[in-house]
């Protein structure tokens, strides 16, 4: 598992952290995309569909949503899909210790700015979107099913090209928001 930070000041950084190793600094252009771009290569998720989840330690939904995307790439129940984690958390150390422990089999990236959340529509925690092989979003809301997550897969795997910036969504639901039962707030 590797835990990265993802701190939106003008000389983007990346931490890199290896469970029980410490973090080593790594450069990132970022002349060459967006934050969400940059993190997508930086993982080495670019060209591919790409199902993340906006969470936060200590968030029942959250929790949900994370043992959910752990069970799918543990069982593979989706051929073809990536995951991936967004935490807002800003204490590395309890955040790198969490997470440890968890043990997930597909990245972790503190985005403590919020840079790429705003980069992908600014919607905030707790939310799925899914991402084209181009890293534009495709849907955006609560947990989808695994029937309409694996459909959805399919037919972005199949796309060829680019659907550009207005690139349609499959659907948007209602994810967590304020006053609604389980929110853990942003």
């Amino acid at each position: 598992m590797r835990i990265q930070s993802y701190l939106g000041i003008p000389a983007v950084v990346l931490l890199l952290a290896a469970c029980g190793a410490t973090a080593r600094a790594t450069s990132v252009q970022t002349d060459t995309g967006s934050p969400v771009a940059v993190m997508l290569k930086q993982q080495k998720l670019d060209g591919h569909v790409v199902l993340v989840e906006f969470g936060m330690t200590g968030c029942p939904m959250s929790q949900a949503g994370l043992d959910s995307m752990a069970a799918w790439h543990t069982r593979n129940t989706v051929r073809g899909l990536a995951f991936l984690r967004l935490d807002p958390g800003r204490d590395k150390a309890a955040l790198d210790k969490y997470y440890a422990a968890e043990s997930l089999p597909f990245p972790v990236v503190r985005d403590t700015t919020l840079a790429v959340d705003k980069a992908l529509g600014g919607s905030g925690f707790f939310q799925f979107l899914l991402l084209d092989k181009f890293g534009r979003v495709r849907f955006r809301g609560g947990q989808p099913s695994v029937a309409d997550i694996a459909g959805w897969t399919a037919a972005l795997a199949a796309e060829t090209a680019d659907a550009g910036p207005k690139a349609p969504l499959f659907r948007t639901t209602d994810a967590g928001t304020e006053g609604s039962a389980g929110y853990c707030g942003k």
